[in-house]
């Protein structure tokens, strides 16, 4: 019962059967008591929600019918708008001891009209009131005359055993016969209670009311009434009461005394007063629209959210756009539409315009009423101010744009995840430190973004996730291009209001160059003292390398012009003397000779290149690659290759020369292996970071496979046959040793039959870069 409203426990433990009905064509059951239940012998289940004439039809071939009397009352309550009583019923009652018996008991009903605040009936209120004791004391009385001292004493008891109170009033107004109950409820004893009239008990605001239904009463316009009254108790304390007034006639129809019902109504009237403080702290208010009548009725919650008089009567639900934006009214009318159309519950947020000019917003709900025939015939909702909770949820929007501010444009590389590691927020510092570029990262998996993170740093991640807070001042970063980063770093949780972790922030500074520095610092200490002993080794290899050097230029071409000169006379001169055979040797030992010059001279610039001295200057990468281009014009003609390479301004450090040596190697080798694709192209390409620059030379030629990509710098390795492309197999090895040497890298990335990317990687000259920032 805990569970249970205390207006409904007064009504399920009322000792009178209730039945309380919809005030609509079908008077449907809304609710029935225990006590209605238990007289009519049958479950909740088959009656509440049903009609009343569905459940109890009229029986047309019965001269007396309790129903058909019913139907009239209810139509007279309906029509004069007060409380009526009907005649005292008789009903025949089976016993359930299973006998066959019955019991005879007489009912007094009595219907009462519930209305709202503006005046609507709502309910009617089914109230019987067993009169069996009594009715069966008045048969006594008129069979039997000496019976009548028990009948009194049978209705004296039943006066004080009621759990309401009961009293006989004359038509003055006096209290004539009072039972304990009623003394009870006003706090009077009997013989107090004797000496005054319920006119001086009675709150005056509540008087004109009630001697106005005597006064119908005794003119015979009505037969009893009900209303809901205030007594004024004997210690001054004012309680609510619900009254129903019978007047008994003599046999001459002369009125004689009145019969009062008094149920002690306090507590249900402190729970709606409570509910209705409720609605008002809660700016809650409910409205109903007639869809056939085009009426529309208000709660004094309605008027507050509108600012509008509450002496004013509603307006229609058209003329209701007055109190709405354009916006809101637009969007409120498109949920009305599909709730009147489909009968679809809506709630959705609104703007209000009161009275007095004021913006407040609202959560408007409404729902269907239907007929019995399914038909919508209204529509009822309720209305809440949210205001101050729109206003909260703007702060808290604006609260997070500056934070989203804060941390884009801080100062630092930082960024904030939620719970699975998805990020909320990142500032431009750690874009650029990580070379993310300006893709959208919001809602992407941290680990997705950074496929490279490792077990080691998911831990410290899941750690700050339950609360740690965890640092480091210096860390090695791997990533994914082989690039190392060594940060400073922190990570601790954020909170939620509640107080629960949302996520983490991490925090992290790029230590890259003051490692660096440090490392070199410390390699200068070491470099110097192995300098010193390297210096003598490498002037006695540099001397051995030139005799080497000088013994290839001399001593082993040398023998070899003179292989080239004899058998190039042998071919002019003799040719006519040899066979096919005899010539086909003579080729073969000429192209020989050719391939073995080329061998040589690709050595002799190899080993130029080990011992050389290159010059570091600032060179703009365009303007090299764009000479290289115009060097091998006429090959590029020749086989058609559609060359693409609109590079800016990019500086770099290196050697003029050796970086067009490594330009114009991977350029002879784009030529070579893309000439006979269908649509031979060479694509230029750069990309740059805050200390590098990179430039691909990518063909759509033959490719290769990358499980021999470490294989082709190395010197004299081939992956194809000579005779199919030709070459020395020491280009590639010069072009690693060119960029070793110039202080940069080449790598490469292909797949068989969709041509080759070459990448080489130089330093960017930083006074430039930061002009341009």
């Amino acid at each position: 019962m805990d569970d249970i409203p205390p207006y409904q426990q007064l009504f399920e433990a009322s000792p009178h059967p209730y039945l309380i009905l919809r005030a609509d064509d079908g008077f449907t059951i809304v609710a029935v008591s225990n006590k209605y239940l238990e007289v009519i012998g049958t479950e909740r289940e088959a009656i509440a929600g049903h009609g009343l004439f569905d459940v109890f039809p009229d029986n047309p071939a019965s001269a007396c019918s309790s129903i058909r009397d019913f139907r009239v009352s209810l139509s007279r309550v309906i029509s004069a708008k007060h409380s009526d009583t009907m005649n005292v019923q008789k009903y025949d009652i089976p016993l359930r001891d299973g006998s066959g018996n019955i019991e005879r008991k007489y009912w007094n009903p009595v219907n009462t009209p519930v209305f709202d605040a503006q005046g609507h009936m709502t309910y009617i209120i089914h109230h019987m009131e067993d009169v069996t004791e009594s009715m069966a004391s008045h048969e006594r009385a008129i069979n039997e005359h000496e019976q009548l001292r028990e009948s009194e004493i049978c209705f004296q008891a039943v006066l004080e055993q009621a759990a309401v109170g009961i009293a006989i009033i004359s038509l003055e107004g006096r209290w004539l016969h009072i039972n304990h109950k009623l003394c009870q409820i006003v706090g009077y004893s009997r013989d107090e209670l004797r000496t005054l009239t319920f006119q001086d008990i009675t709150y005056p605001d509540d008087l004109d009311a009630d001697l106005n239904y005597v006064r119908q009463v005794l003119a015979g316009e009505i037969a009893t009434f009900s209303m809901e009254k205030r007594y004024i108790r004997k210690d001054s304390s004012i309680i609510w009461i619900n009254l129903t007034v019978s007047l008994v006639r003599k046999p001459d129809n002369a009125p004689n005394f009145f019969i009062a019902i008094v149920e002690d109504i306090q507590a249900r009237k402190e729970v709606e007063a409570s509910l209705k403080e409720a609605k008002r702290i809660a700016n809650l208010g409910h409205w109903t629209w007639n869809v056939n009548t085009n009426k529309c009725t208000w709660s004094e919650g309605i008027y507050r959210i509108y600012g509008r008089d509450l002496d004013l009567p509603p307006l229609s639900y058209q003329e209701t756009s007055q109190y709405f934006t354009a916006k809101s009214w637009v969007n409120l009318t498109a949920a009305v539409e599909r709730c009147l159309e489909k009968g679809l519950a809506y709630e959705c947020d609104a703007e209000v315009v009161r009275s007095d000019g004021g913006h407040r917003w609202v959560i408007a709900c409404g729902k269907a009423i239907r007929d019995a025939d399914g038909r919508i015939t209204a529509l009822r909702g309720t209305m809440q101010d949210i205001t101050e909770r729109k206003l909260a949820e703007v702060v808290l929007q604006e609260s997070k744009e500056q934070l989203k501010l804060f941390i884009e444009y801080a100062p630092a590389s930082l960024a904030m995840f939620d719970q699975k590691m998805c990020y909320l927020a990142l500032s431009q510092r750690w874009r650029s430190d990580y070379a993310l570029g300006d893709s959208n990262l919001l809602g992407l998996s941290h680990y997705d973004v950074f496929p490279e993170i490792g077990e080691e740093w998911k831990a410290i991640h899941r750690r700050c996730l339950v609360g740690e807070v965890m640092r480091s001042d210096e860390d090695r970063f791997e990533r994914a291009d082989g690039r190392v980063q060594w940060l400073r770093w922190e990570v601790r949780p954020w909170y939620l209001g509640s107080g629960a972790i949302g996520g983490i922030v991490i925090f992290s500074e790029d230590i890259t160059q003051q490692k660096q520095a440090k490392e070199a610092l410390q390699l200068n200490v070491d470099l110097e003292k192995r300098i010193t002993e390297r210096t003598t080794e490498l002037k006695a290899l540099n001397q051995s390398l030139e005799s080497f050097v000088y013994s290839v230029s001399h001593d082993l071409k040398a023998p070899l012009r003179g292989v080239d000169g004899y058998s190039r006379l042998l071919e002019e001169d003799y040719a006519d003397r040899l066979d096919d055979e005899g010539r086909l040797f003579i080729s073969n030992i000429r192209t020989g000779v050719t391939r073995m010059n080329e061998l040589i001279n690709d050595l002799l610039t190899y080993s130029r290149m080990e011992r050389c001295k290159l010059e570091s200057s600032a060179l703009d990468l365009a303007v090299v690659v764009h000479q290289v281009l115009v060097e091998r014009a006429e090959d590029i003609a020749l086989h058609h290759i559609e060359i693409v390479a609109n590079l800016p301004p990019l500086m770099v450090l290196g050697d003029r020369e050796g970086l067009k040596l490594v330009i114009r190697n991977l350029l002879e080798n784009a030529i070579k292996f893309s000439k006979h694709s269908l649509n031979p192209q060479i694509e230029f390409g750069a990309s740059k970071d805050n200390h590098h620059i990179t430039l691909w030379i990518r063909d759509n030629g033959i490719g290769f496979d990358m499980k021999y990509n470490q294989r082709i710098f190395e010197i004299f390795e081939r992956l194809h046959r000579l005779e199919d492309y030709p070459g020395t197999g020491i280009g590639l090895a010069l072009v690693k040793k060119a960029m070793q040497r110039m202080g940069g890298r080449v790598w490469a990335q292909s797949v068989p039959g969709e041509g080759a990317s070459f990448y080489l990687e130089l330093s960017a000259v930083q006074e430039l870069e930061s002009t341009m920032e």
